[in-house]
């Protein structure tokens, strides 16, 4: 019996060590499966207990902002797209993760999900991260986690809760207030990544100038002997509210000038006050390009990448060159846009607009619907450009108080492709700025003075301005093909649906209008005048000419002279117009199409606008399979649009 009850217990002694083995077992293999939930303050996954992406560190203030530290084990590359929380709130990224990289994501107003206060040291919370792989598939992972409440979750990054990167490019400096944003001016040739929306109203009064007896607000980020070099990624933030007010008058923006290696990109800048005093003396804007006067609201000026930025809000300058983005580009701008205002008070000339004030790199796939105003030189999106110039568009009103005004461009010498503006432009008459320049003169839709190329682009705003103003272009000697103008256009002398004044060596090919006309001499339907040299081919014009005021004889249903080379041009004689002809006294190389012309298939102003239009002159040569679509009942568009 003896026997047997020791047996029993030895029995019993073995199973309990057998269980607790297998307790130990179990949590070390918990341990080891989903270490994320050791770091992450009690985080588990709902749906699996593998972790593709570990929640490494979580904190939440009780303001509602947290911060996320995650961790990629997927083996590949992954793209983080969102996290959502419990109750649907989505916040969106475009964040691409290495496999074993870290990093920090911000989030905004989750107070309902995670109701942190300063008296509770954790919380529990829900999220679903979503995330595509390297083929392009998307996936979520679900996390029930308990987080670190903490007073100050910025705060809580910066004292090393949250980790801050080492400034390389593939562990970047985290900014997550303004006073780090700020102290970049301290570190140029570092890498940045912004981890927060950023609430820039206190730079107001910031950096007091004794002297000027104003507040300078935030400090541009490099110099003209200390160019930013490394590479700020807004990750889609936005800072908002930053104010700028440069005493000396040279460089504005966030950051002053930027190198070639410099990359800016993923960055929103909303509700900018960037100002630019002057007490520089007998400075005009065109010579004073190389290094000084430049004013933009991201970059004052850049050598090297911008893209997917934007920036709304004002710019006022005092000195020359004023952009709503960019002041000066050498290097390249895509996929950005601006709403800001540009507006240069300089009185001598000025070179203000939407996007960059001077271009001389390039610009593609981008925009500005902000207005811009300067005495001369000014631009929708550029005021003055001999770069490049692609996909790119410009909505906002344009006001030149002197001279030279274009809704896309106000001086072009490079070259405009695909491009198109909307807004109006007024070319104003006041007898400031330069005296070379006869006050009122190049006010053109999409361009004002164009010695470059213009290639299938088009503008639809009205145009007013004194003299040489065109639905397109307001002065051309250099070339458009393959474009057109929509809106009125209205002056005295040398006045022209699409171009005002053709001069030496210009050419118009594969082009129409469609606006009223209207001036008081040397107007014409589509050229208001043109000099020897210049040639208009396979090309038309059906807005109304009329006659606004003085005797002048010289109006003409395509153009007001003969002089240019006509071949294959078209008219169309609206009933009641004051040009009875094609030209002064003169139709020979130019045909006229009216109200009581017919053929095949059209009837008066159906000639131009209907499906059938590649198949009658000049339309039948242009290329309906590469840069033209005939549309129902109306005008051919461009094949892009």
């Amino acid at each position: 019996m003896q026997r047997a009850q020791g047996t029993i217990e030895y029995l019993l002694i073995i199973a309990v060590i057998v269980i607790i083995g297998l307790i130990v077992v179990g949590l070390t293999i918990s341990m080891v499966a989903s270490p994320s939930q050791q770091l992450g303050g009690g985080i588990s996954k709902a749906n699996s207990i593998s972790s593709p992406i570990s929640i490494m560190e979580a904190v939440v203030d009780s303001n509602g902002d947290g911060l996320f530290s995650l961790q990629n084990n997927t083996g590949e590359t992954i793209t983080i797209i969102g996290i959502k929380s419990e109750d649907g709130k989505s916040i969106g990224f475009d964040e691409t993760l290495p496999h074993g990289a870290e990093n920090l994501f911000y989030l905004t107003d989750i107070n309902q999900e995670c109701p942190c206060t300063n008296s509770t040291p954790t919380a529990e919370c829900r999220f679903i991260v979503t995330y595509a792989t390297a083929q392009g598939l998307t996936k979520t992972e679900d996390y029930t986690l308990t987080v670190n409440c903490v007073a100050d979750a910025i705060t809580a990054a910066s004292t090393g809760v949250i980790g801050r990167g080492t400034g390389t490019l593939s562990d970047p400096f985290i900014i997550n207030s303004l006073q780090e944003l700020q102290d970049m001016r301290n570190g140029l040739d570092a890498n940045y990544a912004l981890g927060a929306n950023l609430d820039a109203a206190q730079t107001l009064t910031w950096n007091y100038n004794q002297s000027a007896g104003i507040y300078e607000g935030f400090l541009p980020i490099g110099e003209i002997d200390s160019n930013f070099t490394g590479t700020f990624d807004g990750k889609g933030h936005t800072i908002s509210g930053l104010y700028m007010n440069s005493a000396d008058g040279n460089y504005g923006g966030v950051f002053g000038q930027i190198s070639k290696s410099a990359k800016i990109s993923n960055l929103h800048l909303e509700d900018l006050n960037v100002n630019g005093q002057s007490n520089l003396k007998n400075v005009s804007g065109i010579n004073s390009l190389a290094y000084t006067n430049i004013l933009g609201g991201l970059v004052g000026v850049n050598h090297g990448e911008i893209s997917n930025c934007s920036t709304s809000g004002k710019i006022t300058s005092y000195i020359p060159n004023a952009g709503g983005l960019v002041g000066l580009n050498y290097g390249t701008i895509s996929a950005s846009t601006s709403s800001a205002n540009a507006t240069s008070l300089y009185t001598y000339d000025g070179y203000a607009a939407g996007l960059c004030a001077v271009n001389r790199g390039v610009i593609s796939n981008s925009s500005a619907s902000g207005d811009s105003t300067a005495v001369m030189f000014v631009g929708g999106l550029a005021a003055w450009s001999n770069g490049t110039i692609s996909n790119s568009h410009s909505s906002g009103k344009v006001l030149a108080l002197r001279a030279i005004g274009g809704g896309l461009v106000g001086s072009n010498s490079g070259s405009i492709i695909d491009s198109y503006a909307i807004g109006d432009v007024n070319v104003a008459s006041m007898n400031v700025g330069y005296n070379t320049i006869t006050a009122g003169d190049h006010a053109g839709g999409l361009v004002g003075r164009n010695i470059g190329s213009i290639t299938e682009s088009y503008a639809s705003g009205k145009v007013d301005g004194n003299g040489n103003a065109g639905g397109l272009a307001g002065f051309n000697n250099g070339s458009v093909s393959d474009s057109y103008a929509l809106g009125d256009v209205n002056g005295s002398n040398y006045i022209g649906g699409l171009v005002g004044y053709l001069d030496s060596g210009g050419s118009v090919l594969r082009a129409y209008s469609i606006g009223d006309v209207n001036g008081i001499g040397y107007v014409g339907g589509l050229v208001g005048v043109g000099v020897a040299g210049t040639s208009v081919t396979s090309s038309f014009s059906t807005g109304r000419i009329n006659r606004i005021s003085g005797s002048s004889t010289y109006f003409g249903g395509l153009i007001s002279t003969t002089t240019p080379t006509l071949n294959q041009v078209y008219w169309f004689d609206n009933a009641g117009d004051f040009a009875t002809s094609c030209y002064y006294n003169g139709t020979t190389n130019c045909t006229l199409i009216d109200a009581s012309s017919s053929g095949s298939g059209w009837n008066g102003i159906t000639y131009f606008k209907d499906l059938t239009v590649n198949t009658r002159i000049p339309m039948s040569n242009w290329s309906f399979d590469a840069n033209w679509t005939a549309v129902a009942s109306d005008y051919p568009k461009l094949k892009w649009q």
